[in-house]
């Protein structure tokens, strides 16, 4: 096509024709579904409109909350309605990219996470128009880890059985727990 998007194609004998679109510029996707049309005693000149839809793609950078360190590994899907689209691990630079998507409206969600932290199942929504056809989002992700108590006698420092603690994240009880054996 010429920089109108206008092409033209003449000698052409009467009957039926299909058009395929057999590649698109950057920013836009192929449309590969073929267009029929007729040239005969009736109709002979066609005016054919095809519409390309523009196209974008997601970058996901994952991190660690506190340390900001890239996390390789940490997999997560996009979904356009309810229909998983894709799904995808970060790379050694906590990095991965959905690319090709049609102008639109889409969820990214972390579906699977690495050894040492908490999978954030967070609906993301995305929308990837003409002003918007590059999205980047960096994800911070929080370790988890373990602790140990060990309640003792400060005389003698022997174990103390059965002292009940509440472990609390801001001014909620998440666990309860008992010492055996001290």
């Amino acid at each position: 096509t010429d920089k109108d998007g206008a092409a033209s194609l003449g000698g052409l004998a009467y009957g039926t024709y299909s058009l395929t679109e057999k590649s698109t510029i950057d920013g836009y996707q192929l449309n590969v579904d073929p267009i029929i049309f007729t040239i005969d005693s009736n109709n002979t000149s066609e005016i054919i409109k095809v519409n390309n839809i523009g196209t974008g793609q997601v970058i996901v950078t994952k991190v660690d909350s506190v340390t900001g360190d890239k996390l390789e590994g940490v997999t997560f899907a996009i979904y356009k309605g309810e229909t998983k689209l894709d799904e995808i691990a970060t790379n050694s630079e906590g990095q991965l990219i959905f690319s090709g998507l049609a102008y639109g409206d889409y969820v990214i969600k972390e579906v699977k996470t690495i050894p040492g932290y908490e999978l954030d199942d967070t609906e993301i929504p995305v929308t990837i128009d003409k002003d918007n056809q590059l999205i980047s989002k960096v994800i911070g992700n929080t370790g988890v880890g373990s602790a140990s108590i060990l309640k003792i006698d400060e005389i003698t420092e022997e174990p103390l059985d059965g002292v009940i603690f509440d472990l609390m994240k801001g001014d909620k009880v998440i666990q309860t727990v008992e010492t055996k054996d001290g």
